[in-house]
C-alpha cells in the first residue's frame, strides 16, 4: 500500500516533532495523550492509546479530492 504525506514536521536536536493541528484534532490528541509508535519498512507509524483502556486507535489519515481531512 502507498501512502502520501498529508504534512510535513520537522525533527529537532532532541528529536522531537510537532504532530500538526489537524492530525491532533482528527485523532483527538490533547496534551498529556499517550501515543506508541511501531516501524513498518521504512515508516513510522505513529498509534494513539487510550490510557483508560489501552484501546489503540486507527491512524488513517485521508484526504478528499479537494486535499480536505475526511
Amino acid at each position: 500500500m502507498v501512502h502520501f504525506i498529508s504534512s510535513i514536521s520537522r525533527v529537532d536536536s532532541k528529536g522531537r516533532v510537532s504532530i500538526p493541528i489537524g492530525l491532533r484534532y482528527k485523532l483527538k490528541l490533547i496534551e498529556g495523550s499517550e501515543v506508541g509508535f511501531q516501524i513498518k519498512g521504512r515508516a513510522i507509524i505513529l498509534i494513539p492509546v487510550d490510557g483508560r483502556s489501552g484501546a489503540r486507535v486507527s491512524t488513517e489519515v485521508c484526504r478528499t479530492s479537494r486535499g480536505e481531512l475526511k
